[in-house]
């Protein structure tokens, strides 16, 4: 294995160094028409990239995702096609390219992720990128992120972002390469799943499939949620027609959105259909919430909606026609695509990749906790409401880490018995919003039920210095007062 030193600048335009690099793939036959397209598609992801960064290039690189294409298919073809990839390696403004063994901090500190180049026209292969790397546009952006373990150099290295790569059209198309990279995603995060190759993919599904697999023509969404399930999620699919608000069916998306729960989409129009990830949002200006479009009634009291403020602003999606972090709006989702056959395209359904231990969704959660703020706390008028779905874990670390909670009421609240995921409902005003504060708390049971008693569902109520408790025998949920402060430290968030 080679390694090369490129100033990205120098790729992203038409140079000999791109002439260079494009050389290490070892094309063999293919012809000049065919080199020239893998050129353009490298010199296009480049350029969304910051022009300061620097690249180690290693050539000969053995990539397990492109491996098992290879074996499954490519190897069997008439044309030839090389076994091996080019890993090239992003690394900050201050990254040393004259490199220096005994200072290993330069190398950790200033990486950034890293591509597969695989050696194929579509040949953006498996890349995860801090958005730190990107173009301005990617600066203010809150996303899923993960970090798989790497090296370079021999040095071990995390990257750090949303698994991404672009179809083959052979191998994966839009929909494979959506499962592929949640499965990716959740395979990394959390010891409960593991990353899955296609061939695996492939293997899952073969039994819900009345035809050849190879070349792929694709999949249907009830195959994506077939295979989600098979490796041990509980999906869950929306339909937007099931929906005569329409703006419900976004505050849905939203609500998985702010709950750090990267999905599926399927965007159609009358001649196309498609299949991205959802990954994470632009940061919300949090005075424009309290905008009268995301005013919710509910009875009396006016709250303003931020899952609906969300829904309403920019979203992160992984296209694998494009480039990593696309900024788009739920309304006009191929706002980035040049061709006008893609401006009339609709999010027309979602997957939520659920733990399969959440039975109760999100808008039953959203339905229930204002069933709960409207029955129970007495104040609440012209607050902001925000409702998502976190671990238990995440949310004993945050309570652990509060500046405004004493040790005994971290103690009290880390002593509660909670399932392995939680709804949580925050309420606060927008003054108390800007300073990162809540005045009200809500908990409820992930593994509940809307139609069981609604207050069997709360595990935590605190509202302005008052615990609620329900009272078994006069059948009631009653205030007392406590120590807990009125206002406190607002969840951060599952998003980074």
């Amino acid at each position: 294995m080679k390694t090369k030193y490129y100033p990205i600048q120098l790729l992203q335009n038409d140079s000999s160094e791109l002439n260079e690099l494009v050389e290490q793939l070892l094309f063999g036959d293919w012809s000049s028409a065919e080199i020239d397209k893998v050129k353009e598609n490298l010199k296009y992801f480049f350029c969304t990239f910051r022009s300061d960064l620097h690249l180690i290039v290693e050539s000969n690189y053995v990539d397990s995702v492109y491996r098992d294409s290879y074996y499954n298919y490519y190897s069997t073809k008439r044309k030839n096609y090389s076994r091996y990839c080019l890993k090239i390696s992003f690394f900050d403004t201050d990254f040393n390219y004259n490199i220096d063994f005994n200072d290993v901090d330069n190398i950790q500190k200033n990486y950034l992720g890293y591509l597969i180049v695989r050696p194929l026209l579509k040949c953006i292969g498996k890349n995860i990128i801090k958005p730190e790397a990107k173009v301005n546009y990617c600066k203010d952006i809150k996303i899923c992120r993960v970090n798989l373990e790497t090296s370079c150099f021999g040095v071990k290295l995390k990257a750090e972002g949303f698994p991404h790569a672009s179809q083959d059209s052979e191998t994966m198309t839009c929909a494979e390469t959506t499962l592929w990279s949640l499965l990716e995603y959740y395979g990394n995060k959390y010891n409960l799943y593991k990353p899955i190759n296609h061939s695996e993919i492939r293997r899952a599904i073969e039994p819900f499939s009345y035809e050849r697999m190879l070349p792929s023509k694709g999949l249907t969404y009830n195959q994506i949620s077939v295979a989600l399930r098979e490796f041990g999620f509980g999906p869950k699919i929306y339909l937007k027609n099931n929906y005569s608000n329409k703006n419900k069916f976004f505050e849905l998306i939203a609500c998985y959105i702010e709950s750090g729960i990267p999905l599926a989409l399927a965007l159609t129009n009358s001649k196309l259909g498609h299949a991205v990830v959802c990954i994470g949002r632009k940061d919300v200006n949090k005075q424009d919430v309290t905008n009268y479009s995301f005013n919710t009634e509910i009875n009396n009291k006016k709250l303003y909606n931020w899952n609906l403020a969300v829904a309403h602003g920019e979203i992160v999606f992984n296209d694998d026609n494009y480039p990593n972090y696309q900024l788009t709006i739920l309304t006009k989702p191929c706002s980035y695509y040049t061709s006008n056959e893609w401006d009339t395209m609709e999010v027309t359904q979602f997957i939520a990749p659920l733990y399969n231990k959440v039975y109760m969704e999100a808008d039953s959660a959203i339905e229930l906790s204002k069933s709960i703020v409207d029955m129970i706390i007495p104040g609440g008028n012209n607050n902001i409401i925000k409702t998502f779905l976190t671990s238990c874990r995440s949310y004993r670390e945050y309570i652990t880490k509060s500046k405004s909670l004493s040790n005994d009421e971290k103690a009290a609240l880390l002593q509660i018995e909670m399932p392995k995921f939680v709804w949580i409902t925050e309420l606060s005003t927008i003054d108390e919003l800007n300073e990162n504060k809540i005045n009200t708390l809500l908990i409820l049971d992930a593994t509940g039920s809307r139609s069981s008693n609604i207050y069997a569902n709360i595990i935590l109520l605190v509202s302005e210095g008052i615990f609620y408790k329900y009272d078994y025998i006069d059948k009631v949920l009653k205030g007392y007062k406590t120590s807990f402060p009125k206002t406190f430290d607002a969840f951060k968030g599952n998003l980074k």
